[in-house]
Parts: C-alpha cells; structure tokens; sequence
C-alpha cells in the first residue's frame, strides 16, 4: 500500500490520469467508444481509491480528468429527465462515498463555506412553495445541497501538502491548454484549407474554430476555468523565478486565449494578469524581474509580429462596437430585462430554475449570464443575501493569514468571477465543483500548517 502511495504522489499518477482525460477528450464520432471506456476507467479508478484510502487526496486528479473529458456535445434538460451516461458518475460516487464513511469514520467539522453554502442550498430550493414541480426542477434546485455535500466530506477526508495541490492544478491547466491548442489545430488544418493563412484565422476564430461546445461547457465555460486554474501557474512563476519555462505557461496560455476569441476568456485573463503583474513586480527576486523583463521584450515582440491577429482579436471582441448594445452583448440586455421581469414577479425567493426556458432552445433552461441576474431572477432577494455572504466569507478567508498559494488562488477566483458579471460563472456546474473542492484542500493544507 506505502508502493502505490508514492505513486499516486508522483508528477507519473498525475500525468498519467491528465494524459488519459485527454485522450478521452479528442475521441469522438467514430471513437466515442474510447471515451466512454476511458470514462468507466476513471469512475472505477474513482471508486477504488475512495474504499481504499483515508486519505481522499488522491482521487482530485480523477475529478478534474472526469470534469474535462466529458465530450457530449448540446446537453439539455432531456439528458437530465432521461438515463444518460452521465449519471454513471453520481451513482459511482455516492456508493463509494458511503463505503468509505463507513469504513474510516471521518469526524465532521465546520469549514469557511459550511454556513455560506448552506444559505445558498436553501435559496436554490426555496421557491418550491409556489412553483410548478418537475423532476429538473427537483433535480437542479437540490444540487446546492449536493454541492455542500460534496465540500463537507472532502474538508473532512482530504489531507495534502502545498506542492501537491499546486501540482494538480497546474496539471489540470495544462490539459485545458492542451484542448484548447488541439481544437484550435483541427479546426486550422480541417476548414478552409483553400484560404489564405490571415483568412483561415480570421474565419477560425470568428466560428470559434468550427468548435464551440466542448462537451463540458462552451468555449467561454472553459476560458473560465482555466482563468481559475492559472493560478496554478502563477503560483510556479513567483515559486521557481529561475525556471524561464514557468514564465511561458502562463503566456501561451493567455495566447492559445486570444486565438480562441472568447470575449469573457479576453476579460478574464486580462484580470488576472493586471492583478498578478504588479503583485510579481513587487514579490519576485532580481532573477526573477531579469526574466521578467526577458518576458516583455518577448511580449512586445510577438505583439509586433502578430499584429493582424490581434486586430482581428479587438474586432470580434468589440463585436462591431458600442451602438447596438444587444450586438456587442450578444443580446444579454434582452436577458438582463427578462431575469428582472422574472425577479420582479418572484421578489423574495425567485423563479426558481425553471423560471424560463431558453429562447433559441425549449429543451434547455434559460440562463440569465449574469451571477448578479442570474441569482435574482432564480433565488431572489434571499440568493442575493447568500451569495454576498459567501463572498463576504470566501474573500474574508482568502486575505487572512495570506500565502502565496492563498494569493493565486485568489487571483484566479476574482478573474473568474469578474467573467461572471456578463456569464454565469458563479452557478456553473463544474466550476461550483472545482471551486469548493479547491476550498476544501485550500483549508486542510492551512491546518496542516
């Protein structure tokens, strides 16, 4: 048990799981088979390190490669009202969470989240009173719950150390890049071909490179995460200044962004570099600005030599300008007055989930795009009173006792949840997922200490 112990340490267990969800990821059409194979691998894995193991540390890697190499494309309410592969996991996970309670009996205790998101389970059920009952309905209000049950059992299980956090993390980036580049280098080599190179760029990434359902979210969901997870990569640039290759990741990152041509990617990473620059300014050592320096010549370079792509970036950004507010925003101040007319008629608990269904697409809810909007129009007054709580707790934790893996992380956080006031990042199901799960560890390796 000590030889797979080490092992599942390892940067190898890591890799090896990362490499797999990307292998997952790429298989589709004629290949889904070896995704759903690769799927059913990581649920046993899942299972087995649950039973076998007091320590739940190990199998975050595993959530992270199930999260990112979910590929099914258009998810709707159907899949949700219907058997669908995809309830495999819950299934897995409640049967292997219950065998390990009973067999290592973790001793319960209050994390930072605890009360916050027990308001926030409680304002995503409230307007069962006066709405119409669905099994969605049921289904969606209760995951607020779930998710304080999945963040209660690994504040009580999760035992790491900082290195080993990080690690995941920035392995868990590094496959977003990877599905990034990869989707940006099918669509490059597959479509067009016959146009010129400026052309089949400029085509690429105004159709989101013929790719913008990833399976696991949109292309602006997985510019979200990885704004979260760069952190990670942060965190390795003030950690080693020496490395010059931990200065790269976060840039190519920020690059394989730009070609992506997501508007809320664009806004989140520029969040966080404008926090994380002055912040590295400040905390890094003379080695560490000399490569910094070497940094921005590189930076100013590229932006030379690229200059026709980022004129395309700044075009599809400000998509076609300020004048028609519906255009630039791709109609979210249509939304933005259809959550306050839900809001106005459900003031106190809201709508609920099923306040509307979406406007293009009647086996989907309608999300609002906004975490502010969204939370009004689905939860009311009281959500809005939870959410500010739990932001008022989670940034209240974040600044005390503050480290360097608190200040990443807090970066990542603030960057992703600036996104969230013209996106939904905040209800977001694998973001929710990744977030309490971060918070969870993030607290046991401060007690550790």
């Amino acid at each position: 048990m000590k030889i797979t112990e080490h092992y599942l340490k390892s940067n190898y267990y890591l890799i090896t799981i990362y490499v797999m969800a990307f292998f997952a990821f790429i298989s589709t059409g004629p290949f889904q088979i070896v995704n759903q194979y690769i799927f059913v691998s990581f649920l046993l894995i899942l299972s087995v390190l649950l039973i076998s193991f007091k320590n739940t540390i190990y199998t975050i890697p595993v959530i992270f490669a199930l999260m990112y190499s979910y590929n099914q494309l258009n998810p709707n309410s159907n899949m949700i009202d219907g058997f669908n592969f995809i309830y495999l996991i819950p299934a897995f996970l409640f049967t292997s969470i219950i065998i390990h309670l009973i067999r290592f009996k973790p001793t319960f205790k209050m994390g930072v989240l605890t009360k916050p998101y027990l308001w926030i389970a409680i304002a995503y059920i409230a307007s069962i009173f006066y709405v119409d009952i669905t099994i969605t309905y049921i289904q969606l209000s209760f995951m607020g719950f779930i998710y304080l049950l999945l963040y209660q059992f690994y504040l009580q299980t999760s035992h790491t150390d900082e290195s080993y956090l990080v690690r995941i993390l920035f392995f868990a980036s590094l496959l977003l890049v990877l599905e990034f580049t990869y989707s940006i280098a099918f669509g490059f080599f597959t479509e067009n071909t016959s146009l010129s190179l400026i052309n089949r760029v400029l085509i690429g990434m105004e159709e989101s490179w013929y790719r913008e359902d990833y399976g696991f979210g949109n292309i602006n969901d997985v510019a979200i995460h990885l704004t979260l997870l760069i952190s990670a990569q942060f965190y390795y640039v003030l950690k080693y200044p020496k490395q010059i290759l931990y200065w790269i990741v976060p840039l190519f990152s920020g690059f394989v962004i730009l070609l992506t041509a997501s508007r809320g990617g664009y806004i989140g990473i520029l969040t966080a570099y404008i926090i994380f620059i002055p912040y590295m300014i400040k905390n890094t050592t003379k080695i560490g600005k000399k490569n910094a320096l070497y940094v921005l010549l590189l930076v100013c370079s590229a932006l030379i030599v690229l200059n026709p792509l980022m004129k395309i970036a700044f075009n599809l950004a400000i998509q076609g300008g300020f004048d028609n507010l519906d255009n630039f925003t791709s109609d979210r101040t249509i939304l933005y007055k259809n959550a306050l007319t839900v809001f106005k008629k459900y003031p106190v608990f809201g709508g609920g989930w099923e306040a509307m269904v979406d406007r293009v697409n009647p086996d989907r809810i309608q999300v609002f795009h906004s975490t502010i909007f969204q939370t009004l129009a689905v939860m009311g007054i009281f959500g809005l009173i939870s959410l500010i709580y739990y932001f008022v707790q989670t940034f209240k934790y974040l600044f005390k006792n503050r480290s360097l893996i608190k200040d990443m992380l807090l970066i990542g956080i603030i960057a992703s949840q600036v996104v969230g006031l013209v996106d939904n990042t905040m209800y977001m199901l694998l973001y929710t997922i990744a977030t309490l799960i971060l918070f969870s560890l993030l607290e046991n390796n401060e007690e550790k200490q």
